[in-house]
């Protein structure tokens, strides 16, 4: 079964058909890639996978379950998650603070065990934090990880982004042109990272 499969998804905007009866299906563990020109809807296509604007029409199934009429951050905690074609940081936190946000279901989400188990809380910060080191240093960021993240080139926030969308531990990673506005070396060293992360789950 596939892990991502959408069918008949259409979307206008006024009179133009953006996206016309797509059908996609993406299996489990594969790398899947989407290729078009600039204005064939790609990113309008995975604004409808990931519910960031909604279908005329069509469907979307995510591990199993319709997610069509779900939020967008309900669909992460679903473990699909995706970047961007111009990379979102938040410029004013550090690069750590912009990992550590990415992190699912922590303890220290839940107001009584801040105060009844703030132990619990603060081994599972600690954990995170070096989950997030290992993920930084996977990239090539460790050495920037308390700069700004507003600080970073536009390739550095391409590997931040892709690196906070690890932190959630997702099932599937849509990304938008990672390799967009990068520089050649930059760009193989993505790559590489793609397929390692692949083999690695």
């Amino acid at each position: 079964m596939a892990l991502l499969a959408a069918s008949g998804l259409c979307k206008s905007f006024g009179g133009v058909r953006a996206v016309d009866n797509v059908e996609i299906m993406v299996p489990q563990g594969s790398i899947t890639g989407l290729i078009g020109p600039n204005g064939a809807g790609k990113t309008t296509l995975f604004n409808l996978l990931s519910n960031f604007i909604h279908p005329d029409k069509g469907r979307v199934i995510f591990d199993g379950e319709p997610i069509h009429s779900l939020q967008p951050y309900q669909i992460a905690q679903m473990g699909m998650v995706r970047t961007f074609q111009v990379a979102r940081v938040l410029s004013r936190l550090s690069v750590m603070e912009n990992m550590l946000l990415a992190a699912q279901k922590q303890t220290g989400e839940n107001f009584w065990k801040v105060w009844f188990q703030p132990h619990l809380v603060a081994k599972e910060e600690r954990q995170q934090r070096e989950r997030a080191m290992m993920l930084l240093e996977s990239v090539g960021l460790a050495a920037k990880a308390q700069d700004y993240a507003g600080a970073l080139s536009g390739g550095q926030r391409k590997l931040l982004e892709m690196a906070r969308a690890l932190m959630t531990q997702p099932k599937l990673i849509l990304l938008d042109e990672p390799a967009a506005g990068v520089n050649p070396t930059l760009i193989r060293q993505i790559c590489d990272y793609i397929t390692q992360w692949n083999q690695e789950g």
